[in-house]
């Protein structure tokens, strides 16, 4: 059985049904079919055959879409590509996997030797009509243990890995995320997400399985998608923190313009990493109150899903683990410990990746002997709640002092002018290390009241000593910020005198 076999059904028995929405151009099950069918024949025109990879950049999330549909439906294998890498994440890509081509809009999208040698195409030529007397391309169909995306993990801590998706496996967390996710008509989807990422991708290809209707904004402007949340029939966002932060601030300036009719936003689904309070706030009030909020990664898929997230909840709330699931908090020898203790998490699950591609060489980290360790430390309580407790490579060392800079920033987002704010370590003019906060806020910003702020609820050695306001924090594409390049931020704008 092939991965999109289920998608095949609805394009034969329903093929006038709205398929896709990319601003005003709708395609229908039946066009999808065809289009889909078109772009294997180009595909197998330039040599691309079943097992063999493809790497795929399309500036159109519909475009994009419609590729990684007609490479899994041939048998062929997908992988992330973005021009904006430098050259040795580019580099790395093709060490992990040999590619047969690389689909990107931009032909100077990479100018080294390996690049020279590696074939082609853009997204139109794809989408082109395939010259007549082309041959059908055979789908695939004995593929369950067939690899068909090798996905890239968040890069967060250091190099990003290759991990290996099969067709099986992916369908089968696609079954099993239906105990928690409902896919499919009446209401349409919305995605607000990089495709390159699993959370998107998945739930893009769950709602085509089910035969409902995947929604792209216009652009990636945000004013692009209140546009779209605002179009007719039942609508669900799926985003992630970094983008459900944007599109926060944007009602948030627009309050009181109803940029939305109320009523028709019926869920909004976030992945990526917390969701400061005011935000959630926000969306609850503009938009809707059923606010989801997902713990995964992209070796697992869900791993925790909060159904009801509050503003004021438990630091570190992450919602009921998934009933797949099965979680452990560890000790420091490795052994498991009693309910509600904290400690370094393992999680393991019937549908997951089975290893990486390209992981350096002793490398233990993520997936061993069966379980995923994703770096994270919390607890499970009896009822299956999962509280996280920061990451366990985190931890800052300031003069001796190990500190904790969740907790540090849970004090500053509390401050009513605060939307987030991410802690890390600098050396001050004398090489002494101390704290520094970058700080998302609403409004001007008195530095000198938020650390008196953080003296009510922290000792003097965990309050930051220096202040950056910044617009937004460095986020990878699946919305986790990247601590080092805030370090690398921080150090810039002190050096510059720039400070709140």
């Amino acid at each position: 059985m092939n991965l999109t076999d289920s998608i095949w059904r609805h394009c034969a028995g329903n093929p006038a049904r709205i398929a896709i929405t990319a601003g005003k151009i709708r395609v229908p099950y039946g066009s999808l079919r065809v289009t889909v069918e078109n772009i294997m024949r180009q595909l197998a025109a330039r040599g691309v055959k079943q097992d063999d990879c493809v790497a795929v950049s399309a500036a159109q999330p519909a475009a994009h879409l419609t590729i990684l549909i007609a490479l899994a439906r041939m048998g062929a294998v997908s992988t992330p590509f973005d021009p904006r890498w430098p050259d040795p994440a580019k580099n790395a890509m093709l060490a992990r996997q040999p590619v047969a081509l690389l689909v990107c809009e931009r032909v100077d999208a990479w100018s080294g030797e390996q690049a020279r040698r590696l074939p082609q195409a853009t997204p139109a030529e794809l989408f082109a009509a395939a010259p007549a007397g082309l041959p059908e391309v055979r789908v695939a169909t004995e593929c369950v243990d067939q690899v068909w995306r090798i996905a890239l993990t968040s890069g967060t801590t250091g190099q990003s890995k290759g991990v290996p998706w099969t067709q099986g496996a992916t369908q089968e967390l696609q079954h099993i995320s239906a105990q928690i996710y409902t896919s499919g008509p009446p209401e349409r989807r919305l995605i607000r997400a990089d495709l390159r990422i699993g959370f998107a991708l998945g739930h893009a290809l769950m709602q085509l399985s089910a035969g409902g209707e995947v929604v792209f904004p216009e652009s990636g402007k945000v004013e692009s998608v209140v546009e779209a949340l605002g179009t007719p029939g039942p609508i669900g966002l799926v985003t992630t923190t970094a983008l459900a932060i944007e599109l926060a601030n944007h009602l948030h300036k627009q309050a009181g313009q109803a940029p939305v009719p109320a009523g028709r936003v019926e869920s909004i689904l976030i992945g990526g990493s917390r969701v400061p309070a005011k935000v959630l706030a926000t969306l609850r009030g503009l938009l809707t109150p059923n606010i989801r909020v997902t713990y995964g990664s992209t070796e697992t898929g869900t791993m925790a899903l909060a159904t009801d997230p509050q503003p004021d909840g438990p630091d570190g709330e992450a919602g009921q683990l998934a009933p797949w699931i099965t979680c452990q908090a560890l000790d420091e020898s490795g052994n498991p410990l009693e309910p509600g203790q904290t400690g370094v998490l393992r999680f393991r699950g019937p549908a997951m990746a089975g290893g990486y591609i390209g992981a350096a060489a002793g490398d233990t980290s993520g997936l061993r002997e069966g379980w995923f360790y994703p770096g994270d430390r919390g607890s499970v309580a009896p009822d299956r709640r999962l509280v996280l407790a920061g990451r366990s490579d985190d931890v800052l060392n300031v003069g001796g002092i190990k500190v904790d800079p969740a907790l540090i920033e849970q004090v500053l987002d509390s401050d009513e002018q605060v939307v987030e704010s991410s802690v890390v370590v600098v050396e001050d003019d004398n090489g002494v290390r101390v704290l520094a906060a970058a700080v998302v806020c609403r409004g001007p910003l008195d530095a000198e009241k938020l650390l008196a702020h953080c003296l009510k609820s922290l000792a003097r050695p965990t309050v930051p000593s220096r202040i950056v306001i910044t617009e937004d924090l460095p986020r990878n594409p699946g919305g986790k910020v990247m601590r080092r390049q805030v370090e690398t931020m921080v150090k810039a704008r002190i050096a510059q005198g720039v400070q709140g």
